[in-house]
């Protein structure tokens, strides 16, 4: 039973996350683009939740899960998340904890740098704009994209490590 509960996959999970990071939160500025402060709140809730729910915490999968009010949803994530809901991956200390400066040393080299560019990209796009109305579509989607085709090559190209 223990050998059983160690093999299972956590591979929606890391989808779901990946699939909110990126095409969830590029749904969530097109659908606001009128309103760029509320975008960029919710861009920046949905990317600490998406954030979580790749670092397999069970008790955020459980709540974007209800609140996602796709009774779809629920169902493939209750199976999904009842045959995880003991797995010791699910259950760590790190997946809700952040922890200081080791936390951002800890991480691989390639996300490091694709936060930093991202971050710099977003600071130097909204400040270089000219208009008086700021475009944030040119700020945060090239944020999202980079990390959206940093995880997808990490997950679908890359040689995963042998365990």
């Amino acid at each position: 039973m223990e050998d059983q509960v160690k093999k299972l996959e956590f591979v929606w999970w890391e989808l779901w996350a990946v699939l909110g990071l990126s095409i969830g939160n590029l749904v969530i500025i097109g659908y606001f683009s009128q309103n760029y402060p509320l975008a960029g709140v919710l861009v920046a809730v949905n990317t600490v939740l998406m954030i979580m729910i790749y670092r397999h915490n069970k008790y955020v999968f459980l709540f974007v899960t209800v609140a996602s009010c796709n009774p779809l949803l629920w169902v493939i994530n209750g199976i999904y998340l009842k045959n995880r809901w003991n797995h010791p991956d699910a259950n760590r200390d790190s997946a809700f904890k952040i922890k200081s400066k080791a936390m951002w040393w800890n991480l691989e080299r390639g996300l490091r740098l694709v936060i930093t560019a991202g971050i710099a990209w977003a600071f130097l796009a909204y400040y270089l704009q000219d208009r008086y109305e700021k475009d944030l579509s040119l700020v945060f989607v090239p944020v999202v994209g980079m990390l959206a085709f940093y995880f997808a090559y990490k997950h679908l190209v890359a040689p995963s490590e042998p365990n």
